[in-house]
């Protein structure tokens, strides 16, 4: 049964609803993203607890989020499943403003992860159908995410070195809820109930998807080993919260441009070549990463993890859907986010902590030399992977 959005959302159109909706999550990760690990730490959770809690998220992305994307493929509720998700964080996240000491913030960061696994793939699966079916580019609307998560990490960097972190979770929570409405906008009609358990032999039949979620390890893994500690790098190295903030805000800024011409530039040198460009990008920051000492430095440098991920991220949600059987685009990107954000940090981000309490910035280069297999496969595989707009 189809979901009736908020009158106001009505005379909308396709793209405005996509784009209100990245706008607005992505905005409020920018709130956070980058600071709870730090904050954690000044509450007192040693590296161990704050890796086992990087941990969760991953976990539950890998178990949790394939069976309920599946579930809401099958039953067509994936909207409200989407706006139920997005309640759930905000309730999350205020509840994280009370929690002190290890075991209060894990329950209730687990119940936070839950719904963090969840809201992403799905939402994905239903904004990239409304691409397609209204013959608009996916990047174009994702990118209005990645504007918003730019400006309010600055802002958020500056405002928690004023006033310190623990109100974000507060901040959050209020704006994840307001958001909640904006999901019943999305379209759940046009993508009908599939009543058939979903069948791993369609993936292992399609050489180009299996090729597309190698990728999706491959890069997952070197990420996991290296993000947590981004910011803690940059703090270790006197860097103040507002220059953490700022080098999200960048990451997420240089993504704009580049996902509006991620299709075009698919034309151009296919889908394997983007994804071979993105992987060079991140190979390249992390190479910087792991060379400078500079806080200034790292943030200049970081433009090309912008780039990276708005290539990489947005062909591998395109190629996804392009191959995904129909009706089944929420499950087959819960299965490419569960590699990228699932299986692979939560094998990297523990031995990551490890790595870089050892050896510091020296974790960035595996990252690096990871990033540049990832290139090798691109180009190795490449026949697998002829776009359709190509």
């Amino acid at each position: 049964m189809p979901v009736s959005s908020p009158r106001v959302f009505q005379n909308l159109s396709p793209y405005t609803r996509g784009s209100l909706f990245y706008l607005g999550y992505w905005g409020v990760g920018g709130v956070y993203l980058g600071f709870v690990n730090v904050f954690f730490a000044q509450i007192g959770l040693d590296l161990t607890q704050i890796g086992f809690l990087s941990a969760l998220v991953p976990l539950l992305v890998l178990t949790l989020a394939p069976l309920v994307a599946g579930w809401a493929d099958r039953r067509a509720v994936r909207v409200r499943l989407v706006a139920f998700g997005l309640a759930g964080l905000g309730v999350s996240m205020i509840a994280l403003f009370f929690a002190r000491g290890f075991m209060p913030v894990l329950i209730v960061y687990a119940l936070f992860a839950a719904f963090t696994s969840v809201v992403p793939p799905v939402a994905d699966g239903l904004i990239v159908r409304m691409a397609v079916k209204h013959k608009l580019e996916f990047g174009r609307m994702r990118l209005w995410g990645s504007l918003s998560f730019a400006i309010t990490s600055a802002l958020s960097g500056w405002l928690w070195g004023q006033v310190g972190y623990a109100p974000m979770f507060l901040i959050s929570g209020a704006l994840f809820l307001l958001l909640a409405p904006v999901a019943l906008s999305l379209e759940e009609a046009s993508l009908a109930p599939v009543r058939a358990k979903f069948s791993a032999g369609n993936i292992l039949r399609d050489s180009g998807t299996l090729t597309v979620l190698l990728l999706s390890l491959v890069v997952g893994l070197a990420l996991g080993l290296s993000t947590p500690f981004l910011g803690v790098n940059i703090e270790r190295l006197g860097g103040s919260a507002f220059q953490i903030g700022l080098l999200f805000a960048v990451i997420a800024i240089a993504e704009v441009p580049v996902m509006r011409l991620e299709a075009r530039l698919a034309r151009v040198v296919g889908d394997a070549g983007v994804l071979a460009i993105g992987s060079a990008c991140f190979a390249g920051v992390y190479t910087a990463f792991a060379l400078v000492p500079d806080p200034n430095w790292l943030i200049v440098f970081s433009l090309l993890e912008g780039v990276g991920f708005a290539l990489f991220f947005v062909a591998t949600v395109r190629i996804v859907d392009d191959r995904a059987e129909a009706g089944r685009s929420s499950t087959l990107q819960s299965i490419r986010g569960a590699l990228t954000f699932g299986i692979a940090p939560l094998l990297a981000s523990p031995s990551g902590g490890a790595i870089f309490a050892a050896i510091g910035p020296g974790v960035f280069a595996i990252t690096a030399t990871l990033m540049l297999v990832a290139v090798g496969i691109a180009f190795a595989r490449r026949n697998t992977l002829r776009s359709n707009l190509e």
